[in-house]
Parts: structure tokens; sequence; C-alpha cells
């Protein structure tokens, strides 16, 4: 079961480490820092990362999940998970619209595209950091 674990660790490690480095570089997008085309580029590439831990730690939590312990905590870190594919899903429609834009200032963006971007980030957020101290939580008990 310790291979298991660490497994779903390393997902994690590989997912939240990158959508922590893309939030961040998009932010410096919004303080005019960096070009857009840089940040398409850096989606782009962490898109793929995201995706592989989201499949590794669901694999593996289904491996690590017992049926008989089922909490209340981890059906809200199995929702935020949902949430999570899903919002990956807009985040992709946001990364296109981004790029077809082609526009290096995020505050001439349209503002629907500027409030769906933060919406979807802070959900992205929140979700991620739910999930990360209920998994915390879990592991210590």
């Amino acid at each position: 079961m310790n291979i298991i674990l660490f497994t779903h660790l390393i997902g994690f490690a590989i997912g939240f480490g990158s959508v922590l480095l893309v939030d961040t570089v998009g932010l410096l997008w919004v303080f005019r820092k960096v070009k857009v085309s840089q940040l398409g580029w850096l989606t782009g590439i962490a898109q793929k990362l995201i995706w592989a831990s989201v499949v590794i730690q669901v694999i593996s939590g289904s491996i690590l999940l017992d049926p008989e312990y089922v909490t209340i905590r981890t059906k809200i870190k199995l929702a935020a998970v949902l949430i999570l594919v899903i919002n990956g899903v807009v985040f992709d429609r946001i990364r296109k619209q981004m790029l077809a834009y082609k526009q290096d200032d995020f505050w001439k963006m349209p503002r629907p595209f500027q409030l769906l971007s933060v919406a979807a980030i802070s959900l992205s957020q929140l979700c991620w950091w739910t999930a990360t101290v209920i998994g915390f939580i879990a592991s210590s008990r």
C-alpha cells in the first residue's frame, strides 16, 4: 500500500505544482510582466502534466479508498476532484480564447473572459486546497 500512496503523492506534486506555476504566471500576465504567448506556451505544457496527474491520482486514490471508511470528508474530497475535472475542461476553453484574442494586456480582454478566468482560477485553488487539506488530515489519523 505504501507504493500506491507514494504514487498518489507523486501525482499530487506534479499536478498541484503545475497548477501553482500556471496560476503564478497567469498572475504575472495580469500585472503585465509576461506576454500571452508565454502563458499560452506554459499552459500547453502544464495542461498535459495536470491531466496526467489527475489520472494518476484518481487511479491510485481509488485503490487507497476503503469503502468501509468513507466519511463526509472523503465525499467532500471526491466532490472537489470532480469539480476540478469539470473546471479543467473549462480551462481548456479559456486557454483557447486567451490565445485567439492575441492580447498581451489582460485588462483589454473582454470583461466576461476576465470574470470567467478569475472564477475558474479561484475555484481551482479552492478545490485543490480542499483536497490537499482533507488528504493530509486523512493520512494523519
